[in-house]
């Protein structure tokens, strides 16, 4: 599979943990937030595949973008943890 030779890189194996990490924590998020911890979960997956789809753009500024759009992804989560 060295097509997907991304899954090696530190931050790759990290947003596993990261994932993992969310549905750990919003797992005890009360029913009446059921939204937000709905939305913090997906933000995990969001920075997952971003960074995926980053990885196999070509084309530096795409690149660039893909990646902030996994940045951003990343900060929505902290928020959303913080609320």
């Amino acid at each position: 599979m060295s097509g997907f030779s991304h899954r090696n890189l530190d931050v790759y194996k990290r947003t596993i943990g990261v994932i993992s990490l969310l549905a750990r924590i919003t797992s005890a998020v009360p029913s009446r937030d059921g939204w937000l911890a709905k939305q913090i979960r997906r933000t995990g997956g969001s920075i997952l595949l971003n960074l995926g789809e980053g990885c196999g753009e070509h084309a530096s500024l795409e690149k660039a973008r893909i990646f902030r759009i996994s940045r951003r992804s990343a900060f929505e989560a902290g928020d959303g943890l913080q609320l």
